[in-house]
């Protein structure tokens, strides 16, 4: 079961840890160093825990207790302070006085340890999951996508989904890939896995595609990995998949995670052309946390880059992460590459990368991710007006 984790922190590094550890324990988090993206964030969604500084330029934690207080947020509020344990402790009386559900402080600076156990402490009691247990999920179809959308930076416009693979478990509920994926590695299970995704969501962008003026050309974004890279029948597969739901190759664009494809270029190469031929786009997904040579950029057939979300994160207090991310828009507008910024959480974000250029986005500001089920509705409410 994930759970929704919000944390504002004034120091980039400690929200790169407070996401890491999130990731590790399956739970969907989203991270800000500013108050009024914090606000939107809480504003467009209802977070169940939230992790909140004192010391907040600009804005200090109290006022921002005070406005969870008049958004009624029913999260639990876990305050983290470097400041003297007194002034934290009078603090969470004044949230617990507002009636706000104020969990015991942790005191910066802070273990991982320390900081994972309070998270898990959240967490419901959870069956372990086995290999046994997902390969009948996977035998039984309980693994799924859900959908994130994708906007024009320029106009709001809607342009496409991506398809997020949650486990739908009769007794456990949504199951977070964080805590499946690196099992369904090491068993061997990956490439299952993603194809069982892959057919699901081709079929339903197909039925949207038909029966939606608003998605008649909206591009569909899935996952592939390095099994599917290998595997000399897999562009025909999938090209069949395809035919058979009625959607255009044109219309599916593939994510290969920067880390696996530049590890091992050569023994993707005939794959990837393949799929180009056919008309499938490629996207190098996680752009920017590897070391890839340019060089090897420029050979490979890709069509897309996607900006990971680890330097979105970033943006509003690091210069640095500035600098990467301007870099790579002008690297992908110089070599005609479609480009998505991942995981933006905020509005200082979202006008940061349209006044750099960026031309797609993807992320908690514009919507979560969903079930098939909630598509429809999210697109005739929001299309439009998603930035």
């Amino acid at each position: 079961m994930s759970l929704s984790l919000l944390a504002i922190d004034d120091q980039p590094e400690i929200l790169g840890i407070v996401l890491r550890v999130a990731k590790e324990l399956g739970i969907e988090a989203a991270a800000t160093t500013d108050p009024r993206e914090f606000k939107e964030i809480v504003r467009g969604g209802s977070p169940e825990v939230i992790l909140l500084d004192l010391q907040i330029p600009g804005c200090d934690g109290v006022e921002l207790l005070r406005f969870l207080f008049e958004r009624q947020c029913t999260a639990r509020i876990v305050l983290i302070s470097g400041v003297d344990a007194k002034a934290v402790s009078v603090a969470t009386q004044v949230g617990a006085g507002l009636g706000l559900r104020m969990a015991p402080p942790l005191a910066k600076p802070f273990r991982v340890p320390d900081l994972r156990e309070r998270l898990a402490g959240f967490l419901p009691k959870r069956t372990d999951i086995t290999p046994d247990l997902l390969k009948s999920a996977l035998d039984l179809g309980e693994i799924e996508p859900f959908y994130q959308p994708v906007v024009d930076l320029g106009d709001g416009r809607l342009v496409g989904w991506e398809a997020l693979a949650r486990w739908r478990h009769p007794a456990l509920g949504i199951i977070h890939p964080c805590r499946f994926i690196p099992l369904a590695e090491r068993e061997d299970l990956m490439t299952a896995l993603s194809r069982q995704v892959l057919e699901r969501a081709i079929g339903a962008m197909a039925e949207w595609s038909r029966t939606s003026a608003a998605m008649a050309d909206c591009r569909l974004t899935a996952n592939i990995t390095a099994g599917d890279l290998t595997d000399a029948q897999f562009p025909d597969w999938l090209d069949g998949i395809c035919a058979k739901a009625g959607l255009p190759p044109s219309r599916l664009s593939l994510d290969i995670a920067e880390p696996t494809v530049m590890a091992w270029p050569e023994r993707f190469l005939e794959t990837m052309a393949r799929l180009r031929v056919k008309g499938f786009s490629l996207a190098i997904d996680d752009f920017g946390t590897g070391a890839s040579p340019l060089a090897q950029l420029y050979r490979l057939p890709f069509s897309d880059l996607k900006i990971d979300r680890s330097l979105i994160t970033e943006l509003p207090t690091s210069k640095e992460a500035s600098v990467v991310v301007e870099a790579i828009v002008g690297l992908a507008r110089a070599m005609g590459l479609d480009l998505v910024a991942e995981g933006v959480d905020g509005d200082h974000a979202l006008e940061w990368l349209k006044r750099a250029g960026c031309e797609m986005a993807q992320g908690y500001r514009i919507a979560r991710p969903m079930p098939a089920q909630d598509v429809r509705a999210w697109c005739d409410g929001n299309a439009g007006m998603a930035a």
